[in-house]
């Protein structure tokens, strides 16, 4: 059986699939970091969901959306966009305003997913114009938080 580690991030540096020896701190890490942590937020929200409703059944589709996003930055794609708008369209939710969270703890913790992915989204914002991420990806970052926002506002009435 494999190890978990390698020992070879110690030194500060790691690789992507693309880029070998990158350091920790560039802010394509920070991007991939930001996301993985979007995904564990959002794995929370889904374990204080109720089993087989459509919230925890969306969030299981992010979640792969999210790894996939991960592993390459570049595989977003004008169809991505259409299925995130698609289903944010489902929820007919319509912005009246910016809602308080906490109104129940599945909410909330949507509403911690939508702000660490617009996190994402402003690291994504200082990667775009170098080039170093596709147009799709920033894209998909911003449907991604319009979609967990929806997704939160009906969550508060589970």
């Amino acid at each position: 059986m494999a190890a978990l580690y390698t020992g070879k991030g110690d030194g500060g540096f790691t690789d992507t699939i693309t880029q070998r020896g990158i350091s920790k701190a560039d802010p394509l890490i920070c991007l991939i970091g930001t996301i993985d942590e979007a995904a564990a937020a959002l794995g929370l929200a889904k374990a204080s969901l109720p089993r087989g409703g459509e919230i925890a059944a969306d969030i299981n589709r992010l979640l792969q959306l999210l790894s996939l996003l991960m592993g390459e930055l570049a595989a977003a794609n004008a169809q991505l966009l259409s299925e995130l708008e698609r289903k944010t369209d489902g929820y007919k939710t319509e912005f009246d305003g910016f809602s308080v969270p906490g109104e129940n703890l599945p909410s909330a913790h949507l509403n911690m997913a939508r702000c660490i992915v617009r996190r994402a989204e402003r690291i994504a914002a200082e990667l775009l114009p170098q080039n170093r991420i596709s147009p799709d990806a920033a894209a998909v970052l911003n449907r991604l938080s319009d979609l967990i926002y929806a997704m939160s506002r009906c969550a508060e009435k589970i």
